[in-house]
């Protein structure tokens, strides 16, 4: 069997929506003729965990865990003793102070972004472990894109190791870039795209996207989408909603360019109106403290639940349980942003729960939504249309076809991408289909 390095920034038992792709690789890869072996951090005990995600792990995959990040731990410490992951958040106003002033310093004082001080940690220890036989392939996976700074330093020592990168974002999309390091980034990013033999992405638009902005023929890039794992979705109806009650849930972190204010004055004007009776909007994850601000200045409080971090297993009961599911973002949100679709759509169709895609019409959640009939299209800036979706929800006039869940389920679940992401691999290795050494 082929072995695959696999430089990861985030891995079990570490949570969050990043971590369920590289688990759910490293559990499929197998079955398809690729072994993996992981090098990632230590584990920040402050950090949210997900010690479930474990149960995945294949027993002969070996996982190599060194050094850390201080910065991280600090972050993680500071804010969970304000509530930042949970239910109940505390002061508000210095959450929200905290979480732009660590977005502003991550991007003056950090290139490319905070975790740059693990890539050389990383590419030591692959050196001791690779003394015997070297692997076949290094695959690396951004966010954070400081990770590809490691299969660079091994190509350039091993250039007869091939390098597979993927962006599961585009690239600088989960933080703000500093004006003047603009230039470096984009230097960066092409002398990572010219050294690298491949090159993953999650959309069609993103290929679309990176093949333009790098001027890389297509044959360069592959797309293997996120999905779902059918064993991950044992659904378990237990009574805990109110008769007559509509839920929408919205799995994942609700940051700052997914937050729809559009949603929050449809929301209001509903109320006045008196037709916002009985539904509810469960936030299962963390929610940036300048929107939850807004919701209590517009008394929306009793509209939403919040839950805060939670483990993958009980999210998905949440997700199981809820009418519908809610995707977002802003009015203001980046064109790499419109590029993604989120790992919580996938899981709403894992879940058969219709999707409330308050996305741009011409974007990658948009199209997968309309292209399989998984739910409602409403832009996030349009007030009016999300009132119009919301009244259809609270209604109930719209029911998706079984069917369609079907076949997307049978598109995007998590072992056809593993093989897909397989398939990659021995290409890049000889063109083909059949394992290479290593």
């Amino acid at each position: 069997m082929s072995r695959v390095l696999m430089f990861l920034h985030a891995f079990p038992p570490a949570g969050g929506g990043g971590v369920i792709r590289a688990a759910k690789l490293v559990k499929y890869l197998p079955e398809a003729g690729w072994q993996p072996v992981v090098c990632t951090p230590r584990i920040s005990p402050a950090g949210s965990l997900d010690s479930s995600l474990l149960s995945g792990i294949p027993p002969e995959v070996a996982v190599h865990r060194v050094g850390s990040s201080f910065l991280e731990f600090l972050w993680h410490r500071t804010a969970g003793s304000l509530g930042y992951f949970g239910p109940a958040q505390k002061n508000m106003n210095l959450l929200n102070i905290l979480v732009k002033l660590k977005s502003f310093l991550k991007g003056l004082f950090m290139f490319p972004d905070e975790h740059v001080l693990w890539m050389p940690v990383a590419f030591n220890h692959f050196r001791k472990i690779s003394t015997e036989k070297l692997p076949a392939v290094v695959f690396t996976s951004s966010p954070p894109e400081s990770v590809h700074l490691a299969g660079l330093a091994v190509k350039c020592a091993f250039p007869e190791v091939k390098w597979v990168m993927e962006f599961r974002d585009m690239w600088g999309r989960g933080h703000d870039i500093f004006g003047p390091y603009l230039p470096l980034h984009r230097m960066l990013e092409r002398r990572l795209a010219h050294k690298v033999d491949h090159i993953v992405v999650v959309t069609g638009q993103m290929k679309d996207s990176i093949r333009q902005k790098l001027n890389l023929p297509a044959h360069r890039v592959s797309v293997v989408p996120n999905g779902f794992d059918p064993a991950d979705f044992v659904c378990r109806e237990d009574g805990w909603r109110r008769e007559g009650e509509k839920v929408i849930t919205y799995a994942g972190s609700m940051n700052k360019t997914r937050c729809s204010a559009a949603l929050l004055e449809a929301l209001a004007e509903l109320r006045e109106e008196g037709n916002l009776r009985g539904l509810k909007i469960v936030v299962v994850g963390v929610m940036d403290p300048g929107y939850r601000q807004m919701i209590r200045q517009k008394r929306l409080e009793h509209v939403f639940q919040y839950t805060g971090f939670l483990p993958h297993a009980q999210a998905v009961q949440y997700i199981c349980r809820s009418d519908w599911g809610l995707a977002t973002l802003s009015a203001e949100a980046r064109r790499a942003d419109e590029n993604h679709v989120p790992g919580k759509v996938y899981e709403y169709v894992g879940a058969q729960k219709p999707v409330l895609a308050l996305v741009p019409a011409a974007g990658a959640v948009s199209r997968l939504v309309e292209e399989h009939r998984l739910g409602i299209v409403a832009p996030p800036g349009d007030k009016e249309a999300v009132k119009r979706a919301l009244r259809i929800i609270m209604a109930g006039t719209f029911t998706p076809a079984h069917s369609d869940f079907l076949q997307a389920g049978l598109l995007y679940s998590r072992r056809r991408t593993a093989r897909q992401m397989a398939e990659v691999l021995n290409m890049v290795c000889n063109g083909g289909s059949k394992p290479c050494a290593g």
